[in-house]
C-alpha cells in the first residue's frame, strides 16, 4: 500500500497555505535553504544564487516565485555539455571512431548523470512537490546504493518473484531523467 509524502519528507519546506510577503533577499535565503551542500559537492560558490536556485527547481515546485524551473537551463545545458565532451573525447580517447562514439555516448547518457547526481547527494537538493517523481526518485538512490553506484547497464539486481519465490528474475530501477536535468 503506497501512502502519501508528505511534504517534510520531501525536504521541501513549503511557504503557508497564506504567502507570507518576503522581500527579495529573505526569499533567496528560503529558496536557498540547503544548497549550499550543492556548491560544496560541485566544489564552486555561485556569485549569483539564483541561477542555482534554478537550477535545482523542478517545474512542479510552485514556492519558487523568483525563477522560473531548471527547464530552460537544461536545454541549454545538453547543448554545451554535448560539445564539451565532443571536445573531450577528440582530444582525450585514442580509440577507434566506434569507442569514440560509445564514450561520448556514455558521458552525454542521462543515465550516467543520474547516477552522478545521486553518488554526490544532490538529487536530496532538487525543489520539488511531486509524489510520484519523489518516490521515483528515491527507488532508484536506494538500488543505487545497494549497488555501489554502478551504471544501470552494469547492474541488474536479482530479486525473488513475488509469485513464486523459487524464481528469482533481474531487474532494475529506470533513472528518473529529472536527476540528470539537475
Amino acid at each position: 500500500m503506497k501512502r502519501k509524502l508528505e511534504t517534510k519528507e520531501m525536504g521541501v519546506s513549503p511557504l503557508p497555505k497564506k504567502r507570507i510577503c518576503l522581500d527579495g533577499k529573505a526569499m533567496v535565503e528560503f529558496l536557498f535553504n540547503g544548497l549550499e551542500e550543492v556548491e560544496k559537492t560541485i566544489g564552486y560558490i555561485f556569485k549569483n544564487k539564483l541561477l542555482l536556485i534554478q537550477a535545482m527547481t523542478h517545474s512542479s515546485y510552485k514556492n519558487n516565485c523568483l525563477t522560473e524551473s531548471y527547464n530552460e537551463q537544461e536545454c541549454i545545458g545538453d547543448r554545451v555539455l554535448g560539445f564539451e565532451m565532443a571536445k573531450f573525447v577528440s582530444l582525450n580517447c585514442q580509440d577507434t571512431m566506434d569507442a569514440k562514439s560509445a564514450t561520448f555516448a556514455t558521458l552525454t547518457s542521462n543515465e550516467f548523470w543520474a547516477v552522478l547526481t545521486v553518488r554526490h547527494g544532490i538529487h536530496k537538493h532538487i525543489k520539488l512537490c511531486d509524489n510520484n517523481l519523489t518516490a521515483k526518485i528515491d527507488a532508484f538512490a536506494e538500488q543505487q546504493t545497494r549497488n555501489g553506484h554502478q551504471h544501470m547497464h552494469e547492474f541488474f539486481e536479482i530479486v525473488e518473484s513475488v509469485d513464486d519465490p523459487e524464481l528469482p528474475f533481474a531487474t532494475f530501477t529506470e533513472p528518473p531523467k529529472e536527476l540528470a536535468d539537475v
